[in-house]
């Protein structure tokens, strides 16, 4: 019916009927609690878009259909007819209604995030483009929004609206902006909020918080309560146009309507300079055309007036002294009308009154007035000719006082060059004398430093010299040498950094100098002490004798420590060896008496269950009893034999042979039984060797045992064995050149540091029930037959013992005869020499059972008179047996050498359970044809003597 129709916050729906507002009934429910955002006639009724969805109003009641449903709780925030589409914008989506059906263009909206539509439009190439609150603006493309990038980074846009060109404006937080289609320029730009835009064909109006503006040709005009209307404060989205002369805009405070009537020409502000006054003048308009002011009234106030003719632009006033400031000051209060300069310069000056487009910043016009400020009285022709006049005879008078002065200095300077001019003379030659001085002391000493580094370099222990602090200043090559450190790297770097000592007691690292700052102070301070040098790697641990001195100098940085290491780790291995020489040889003495007299013991028992076995007849359980004695008594032989080898008589009897069968068949037997495998890697061309066999399977069985005990879960025992030279081991201790290298290995437990050096020692033992003979016995076995046996170890990963045996590659083993059977010797007479009555019975039993006629002696003495008195009755015996050790009397080697002075060809057999010199390993040297070990069998015996009285030895 073409009424204004009106939506309010709290008061409902008005229409303008004539010239009143008329309320529409409508429910007071649509209205609770609900905000009207966007009102639009469509097919002769009319769409209220509210923030809870679409109400259709045909002037008597609220309709309901697909439409109302569709949009329920949905907020609609503008209606925009575009050609024959109405598009319905909702907070989230773009919605277009055509031919009764709703069109989804949202598209990808969903995927830009939250967003919140507030304005859309077509521009000029026919594309959409919506403006949110919060993400900026959106172009549609091909079915895609894609995100434009507004100036400045705006976000923030309320509105957006197109002109009758389709450039469309963008009301936004920060001012106005257009888009021509390809890109953003700014239209207005000032720090405010726009929430609404009306562009119409010479004018644009803005709806802001601060009033309505009217821009036209870069000027603005600003409406507000000032001017005259109902509202300052106007709401986005409250605007109609009517046509190009009449629009409505709804503001809080109620409805402003725009209506051109008449057409104002557009006058700028009549405006000028009213007055110029300082503290003793006063210049009023019009001004002079020459204004010279004193220097005394150089504080001036420009006076000036604004005069606006209708409705004029919206401009402020901005200044510019020229000749003094150096940019536009500009006036923000328009009710200033003046402006203060204090103490001005003097000079020439022009003051430039400006009308400023405050938006663009453009000079609208200008009002300017010159004028001048004299200089002071100081700065007079005059004044500045006395001046210099008075300043000229004043240079006079200073400079004829100062020549008179300069004169006199000068004279009592040429006395004072003449003395210290002979001063000079006497001290060049001084200094002359004191150069030369100086020039043979540093050649003597640069001969000496020559002599110092031949000397430090020939010296065989390491030097080096520190500061207090422990950095090293010096290092000879020697030392270099000794910690493998290279002289350029050590220089400059903390001694107790880059060299790592031990304590050899306590194993505490040892930090030098700090080791040494205990003694410093103290009169008895040592002079040496020993620590261990553990390089890095697998080079073993060094030890050292480190003697110290401390250079104490005026010069503090001269002052500091001079070390000397010594490597004593040869040294230190030799007293090792000797401590445990030491240890052998006094045990050994002990084991020796106690071995011969339980060998004699052995002998008698292990004879008389012999004897007593053969006479039992077939009674087994007597024959059973018999065979345990004997086999106890070998057993106990065996413990007889570990304690001859500490001593001296318990010398290796030794023969040619091969290790090959020694090794493989002694390890298998000791395994028997076990749960350790063995692995063998032995040359085929193995050396042969001069050893005692028994004594050489007693080593490797007593390894074996240790290293069954070393793994009692399992394991592995690898057995090495080959041929070497004398270049190839590092042994200084060996003597020769060709050496057999037996390695027997475990995967045991292993050996802790602390009891690896006590290994070898008599009765140590770190096992429950053990001797602590078995690597003693070992050791004094192979030190014995001229080699060594060392001991590697670590503790989770297993032990390795190593043995060195001299070799005799040019030598023929040999081969071992076959047990004889026991033999009749009827008609051979034999004497025996024993101290011991039981073992002359035993003897007298064995001999009897061979058919022997048997003689006996108590001791040497006794043995060589019946050997006189056999061969004064020209019965002489057919062999001897001599004990060779005999309490209280002549022993047998005694006995033999005054036997053999009277029959050299006498046969004469040794016999004994201990030997103090090794006669029973050398025997022959002694002049004996054979030799028979106690304890003995008949067996041994027999075969013996089928040896020595066989017919090709008669």
């Amino acid at each position: 019916d073409g009424n204004l129709w009106i939506a309010t916050k709290i008061d409902g729906l008005f229409k303008l009927v004539g010239s009143r507002f008329v309320k529409v009934n409508l429910p007071d429910s649509l209205f609770a609690g609900n905000s009207i955002f966007s009102l639009k006639t469509f097919d002769q009724t009319l769409w209220l878009g509210t923030a809870r969805g679409l109400y259709i109003f045909d002037g008597k009641k609220l309709i309901r259909n697909k439409l109302t449903r569709f949009f329920k709780n949905l907020t609609i925030r503008r209606f925009k007819e575009i050609g024959d589409t109405l598009f319905i914008v909702t907070n989230s989506k773009v919605l277009a209604y055509k031919n009764g059906e709703i069109i989804d263009y949202s598209f990808n909206l969903n995927s830009k995030g939250r967003i919140s539509i507030w304005g859309i439009a077509r521009d000029k190439f026919n594309r959409l483009l919506i403006g949110t609150n919060g993400q900026g603006a959106f172009l549609l493309k091909n079915k895609q929004w894609q995100t434009l990038n507004l100036p400045d980074s705006l976000r923030q846009i309320f509105s957006v609206r197109a002109d009758k060109n389709n450039i469309l404006y963008l009301a936004t937080s920060n001012g106005l902006y257009q888009w021509n289609g390809q890109e953003f320029s700014t239209a207005l730009n000032f720090n405010q909020t726009v929430w609404d835009v009306l562009p119409m064909e010479s004018i644009t109006w803005l709806l802001t918080s601060n009033g309505l503006y009217q821009l036209k040709r870069n000027r603005v005009r600003i409406y507000n309560l000032k001017k005259g209307l109902i509202t300052t404060e106007f709401n986005m989205g409250a605007v109609f146009r009517v046509n190009e002369n009449e629009a409505w805009f709804g503001g809080v405070e109620g409805l402003v309507r725009y209506k051109k009537i008449l057409t104002y020409p557009d006058f700028l502000p009549k405006f000028l300079l009213t007055q110029i006054s300082s503290k003793d003048s006063l210049i009023t308009f019009p001004f002079p055309d020459q204004i010279i002011l004193p220097f005394s009234n150089n504080s001036l106030r420009f006076h000036f007036k604004k005069i606006n003719f209708g409705n004029a632009p919206y401009v402020r006033f901005a200044y510019w002294l020229e000749g003094f400031n150096q940019d536009t000051v500009y006036l923000h209060d328009e009710n200033i009308n003046f402006v203060d300069y204090s103490y001005l310069p003097d000079g020439k000056y022009t003051f430039h009154l400006f009308l400023i487009n405050p938006f663009t910043n453009e000079i609208a016009a200008q009002r300017s007035v010159s004028f001048i400020v004299l200089p002071p009285w100081y700065k007079s022709p005059i004044f500045i000719f006395l001046f210099i006049l008075l300043l000229a005879a004043l240079v006079f008078f200073i400079v004829h006082a100062r020549e008179s002065y300069l004169r006199k200095k000068n004279q009592l300077l040429e006395m004072q060059v003449q003395e210290r001019t002979e001063d000079i003379r006497q001290s060049y030659r001084l200094l002359k004398q004191e150069t030369e001085q100086r020039k043979k002391a540093q050649l003597s000493l640069k001969k000496e430093r020559e002599q110092l580094e031949i000397t430090l370099k020939s010296i065989a222990d390491g030097v080096i010299r520190t500061d207090l602090g422990g950095k090293i200043l010096l290092m000879n090559n020697s030392a270099e040498k000794m910690f493998n450190l290279p002289i350029k790297k050590a220089i400059n770097r903390s001694l107790a950094e880059v060299i790592t000592l031990k304590d050899e007691g306590s194993n505490e690292i040892i930090k030098l100098p700090d080791h040494v700052k205990q003694w410093e102070n103290q009169g008895d301070a040592p002079s040496h002490f020993y620590a261990i040098f553990e390089p890095p790697g697998p080079l073993p641990a060094k030890h050292l004798n480190i003697s110290w001195a401390k250079i104490e100098s005026e010069n503090k940085p001269d002052s500091g420590y001079v070390w000397v290491f010594r490597d004593v780790s040869i040294e230190r291995q030799l007293e090792e060896e000797i401590l445990k020489s030491q240890k052998l040889e006094s045990i050994g003495l002990l084991a020796g008496g106690i071995a011969h007299d339980f060998n004699n013991i052995l002998a008698g028992i292990l004879g008389n269950a012999q004897l007593a076995k053969l006479n039992s007849g077939k009674d087994d359980l007597v024959k059973k009893y018999l065979d345990g004695i004997e086999e106890a008594s070998l057993n106990a032989s065996q413990l007889t034999k570990q304690l001859l080898t500490f001593a001296k008589g318990g010398e290796p009897v030794k023969e040619i042979i091969s290790l090959t069968d020694i090794l493989t068949e002694g390890v298998e037997f000791a395994l028997r039984g076990s749960n350790v495998s063995a692995n063998f890697e032995i040359d085929s061309d193995l050396w042969p060797v001069e050893a005692d066999k028994g004594q050489i399977n007693q080593v490797i069985n007593n390894l074996v045992i240790n290293a069954i005990q070393a793994m009692p879960g399992g394991g592995t025992l690898t057995i090495k064995a080959k041929n070497c030279t004398k270049e190839e081991i590092i042994q200084p201790e060996l003597e020769g050149d060709y050496f057999i290298k037996i390695q027997v290995s475990d995967t045991g437990h292993g050996i802790s540091e602390k009891d690896l050096a006590k290994i070898f020692d008599p009765y140590f033992t770190t096992k429950q029930r053990g001797s602590g003979l078995g690597l003693a016995t070992s050791y004094a076995i192979i030190k014995k037959h001229g080699g060594i046996i060392t001991v590697d170890s670590r503790l989770g990963e297993g032990t390795s013992f190593t043995i060195y045996l001299p070799a005799r590659p040019e030598a023929e083993v040999n081969e071992e005869h076959k047990e004889a059977k026991i033999h009749s010797f009827k008609g051979k007479r034999v004497l025996v020499m024993d101290d011991e009555e039981y073992i002359r019975e035993l003897m007298g039993s064995f001999l009897e059972m061979l058919e022997i006629e048997a003689d006996f002696a108590n001791d040497g003495q006794e043995a060589i008179e019946k050997y006189k008195l056999s061969l004064e009755q020209k019965r002489p015996f057919d062999a001897i047996i001599m004990d060779l050790t005999v309490r209280g009397g002549m022993g047998g080697r005694e006995a033999t050498a005054e036997i053999l002075k009277l029959n050299p060809q006498a046969k004469v057999i040794v016999s004994s359970g201990y030997s103090t010199d090794g006669t029973l390993a050398n025997y022959q040297e002694q002049g004996f044809i054979a030799r028979l070990n106690k304890p003995f069998t008949l067996e041994e015996l027999n075969n013996i003597l089928i040896e020595v009285l066989s017919s090709k030895n008669l």
